[in-house]
């Protein structure tokens, strides 16, 4: 072989050797085959949820296009989910549509096949072994980060349901966070919806939930100037916010595992003050700013830097006057 051509050969092999660029492992199979599952599958079942020091046990019935979420211990709640639509009731009490993620920490977001397969340029993957949760046998598979703007995950992954029945956040220093874990689950034929969810599908709520009237005129767009690596917005939407409904802008943000939201609020009179700075519960880290008579706020279960940076890397703009 001439000398050159054994130099390409060895500048290829260096060049396939970078994770960069390098063919996707064979775990990442698991994670995307996880992700469709998750979304898919129809299921029900009973979870602990543990945020040291709190362990919340979950009831959970999930059929194509929703979801139902209750606690069992504690204060009861119920979380329904039907696409980016999102409501919860606290009993006694009436339904509130929220803006945004659920008050607990979510499974991962569902994401796009093309943001799935860049996830080994972030995240370190393995499968480790395998284990038993909930009666099924299960891969242990291990996503390690890369760098600090996200926290690692560890997934066991049923061999015959594909779901992850057991999930642990870890910090990029390696610490335990939180995880969930199946007790049980059972996959129906069929589940029937919710009656909100039924109702909302016949078109009532969506004429109640409607877009508000001139609400791309009173809110700016956001433009987020930087976001971390792998990160990218996923949806950019109005929704109704708080007791009274006002209209604010979300933009849902992701790598395929971690998730943060952006939110923008106009500042009103007798309205509580913004969130300024930094704030944490467990691992969900929030940092909020004030651009003139508007409030910035990243929240999600990714590390601080990750939610100050990007909250100081965001342009608001109004849109122009007729």
């Amino acid at each position: 072989m001439p000398p050159r051509s054994a130099v390409r050969l060895v500048c290829l092999a260096l060049v396939l050797a970078n994770p960069l660029y390098a063919r996707p492992p064979r775990v990442l199979s698991w994670i995307v085959r996880m992700q469709s599952a998750l979304h898919r599958r129809t299921y029900e079942g009973r979870y602990v949820f543990v945020d040291p020091p709190v362990v919340v046990a979950f009831s959970i019935r999930h059929g194509p296009g929703w979801e139902e979420v209750t606690t069992l211990n504690g204060a009861r709640r119920t979380v329904l989910r039907a696409g980016r639509w999102t409501a919860v009731k606290s009993f006694p009490g009436p339904w509130v549509r929220l803006g945004g993620p659920p008050w607990y920490t979510d499974l991962p977001p569902r994401a796009h096949a093309s943001l799935l397969r860049r996830l080994a340029r972030y995240y370190r993957l393995q499968q480790v072994g395998h284990g038993r949760v909930a009666g099924e046998r299960a891969a242990l598979v291990v996503a390690v980060p890369r760098d600090g703007y996200r926290y690692g995950y560890r997934f066991w992954i049923a061999v015959r349901s594909l779901l992850p029945l057991r999930t642990v956040l870890v910090s990029p220093a390696g610490r335990v966070l939180e995880q969930m874990m199946f007790v049980n689950v059972s996959f129906p034929a069929r589940l029937n919806p919710p009656r909100l969810v039924q109702w909302r599908r016949r078109g009532r709520a969506r004429r109640r939930h409607r877009a508000f009237p001139g609400s791309l005129s009173i809110l700016p767009e956001c433009r987020p100037l930087w976001l971390p690596p792998g990160f990218r917005v996923m949806s950019d939407e109005v929704i109704p916010e708080g007791l009274r409904r006002e209209p604010a802008r979300h933009l849902l943000v992701s790598d395929g595992l971690g998730s943060f939201s952006i939110f923008v609020r106009r500042i009103l009179a007798g309205a509580p003050p913004p969130l300024l700075g930094a704030n944490s519960l467990g691992p969900i880290n929030a940092y909020g700013r004030v651009v003139g008579d508007f409030a910035i706020t990243v929240v999600g279960a990714v590390p601080p830097v990750t939610v100050r940076a990007t909250a100081e890397h965001i342009a608001l703009l109004m849109p122009a006057t007729p």
